[in-house]
């Protein structure tokens, strides 16, 4: 592969892709660049960045998935075949993909991601059922809008 670009050009290339981006979307890419550096790819309708952190890859998209949701993230993941309906029903912006390597979650931050993927990684692993873990994550979110984290909400807490 091409050797990358210096940091500051990175940087700059980057900051002038999201100089035109909706608020919460520049919030939302300034976050993940102070946390984890310039990304590796920037391009008009996103940024993103490979192996950061516990992250197979994190993209921050310029217009939101779904409600304020601009921030994904993935993880490599495999999902028995029989525990795929399981994680549907928990309902929290999952995507598992096609070859079954890698999941996703996508939301409005990091923190809301690695909620999900650990409640996620419970259903898959039967300790909590999709219904527990789906009104964990709620209660979770409005204690983390009222200035209170959850473990669930810090790391990773599974092996992959």
């Amino acid at each position: 592969p091409p050797a990358q670009p210096p940091l500051l050009i990175r940087d700059a290339a980057a900051r002038r892709v999201i100089s035109d981006w909706p608020m919460a979307s520049i919030r939302t890419a300034e976050a993940i660049m102070e946390k984890y550096g310039p990304p590796d790819l920037a391009l008009k309708e996103w940024l993103a960045w490979f192996d950061n952190g516990p992250w197979l890859m994190t993209k921050v998209y310029r217009d939101p998935r779904e409600h304020l949701d601009v921030l994904e993230q993935t993880i490599r993941y495999r999902v028995p075949q029989d525990k795929r309906m399981a994680l549907a029903k928990l309902d929290v912006a999952l995507r598992l993909s096609r070859d079954n390597r890698e999941l996703s979650a996508t939301s409005e931050s990091e923190e809301t991601n690695m909620l999900a993927l650990n409640l996620a990684d419970e259903v898959v692993r039967e300790k909590k059922s999709p219904e527990e873990a789906r009104e964990l994550y709620l209660k979770a979110v409005v204690q983390w809008n009222a200035g209170r984290s959850t473990p669930y909400m810090k790391e990773l807490l599974f092996r992959r």
